[in-house]
């Protein structure tokens, strides 16, 4: 086996194991790696700290060296660069969590780096993703970005997620919301992705990064400073991206 397709085929188990729930055997079954070279490739794995293998139940997760890289190229990025101290700052103003999303194709959002104060509402892990862009406002934000066809595509995908009764499902119900961001410049929403949640979300652009993103708060349906927060939002986005 040449040095490339080993390099490869040790990135693509690297990135298996980091999602988490495989043992050794599944791995082996899933890849179809003739078996003298998977055992290599997981020993060099094994033996360099980038993966744990569990003793008794074979299961496989990530190790030391390669959380500690993940990490430390994590920190270095222009999202965390960037966006950090922003999150931070709003979080401890307004008392309410804020997070910053990145779109990526294929309708993908990725949750990127989050501050959630004492009471805040909780979510997902930062590296978390979903592609559930009709439920919440840094989705729906994205559609209206995107080309019509495209919106339309996503609808036609099998990706809709209904998370509460009033989840806007359909093509039809969404057009006239995406209309209403694209001339406001931000996307707000309530109970549509929780029942006792609304969400505001923002453009963002990082310096330094041609990605999408977006900035959000998940606020308690009691909270009454929404256009206030809004604009200190805006005010925000432009900042970091030096259109202030």
């Amino acid at each position: 086996m040449s040095k490339v397709p080993a390099l490869q085929r040790g990135l693509e188990i690297v990135r298996i194991v980091a999602k988490g729930n495989y043992t050794l055997p599944q791995l082996e079954a899933e890849l179809e790696i003739p078996k003298a070279s998977f055992g290599r490739l997981i020993k060099c794995l094994s033996d360099n700290g980038f993966i744990d293998i569990e003793e008794g139940t074979k299961l496989l997760s990530a190790g030391d060296e390669l959380i500690f890289i993940a990490m430390e190229s994590y920190e270095n990025s222009v999202v965390w660069r960037e966006g950090n101290r922003s999150v931070r700052e709003l979080s401890e103003r307004w008392g309410v969590t804020f997070v910053i999303h990145e779109y990526r194709e294929p309708f993908r959002i990725y949750w990127r780096v989050k501050s959630v104060p004492t009471n805040g509402i909780n979510t997902k892990p930062a590296g978390f993703y979903m592609q559930g862009l009709n439920c919440n406002s840094q989705g729906q934000l994205f559609l209206s970005q995107l080309p019509e066809l495209t919106v339309k595509d996503f609808f036609a995908s099998k990706l809709i997620r209904l998370t509460s009764e009033h989840t806007l499902k359909s093509y039809d119900e969404l057009k006239p919301r995406l209309e209403e961001i694209r001339s406001n410049g931000y996307a707000y929403q309530e109970r549509e992705n929780n029942p006792f949640m609304k969400q505001i979300s923002v453009p963002l652009k990082l310096q330094g990064s041609n990605g999408k993103f977006c900035l959000t708060c998940y606020l308690p349906l009691d909270f009454k400073d929404v256009e206030p927060l809004r604009d200190s939002m805006l005010f925000e986005a432009a900042r970091v991206g030096g259109t202030e």
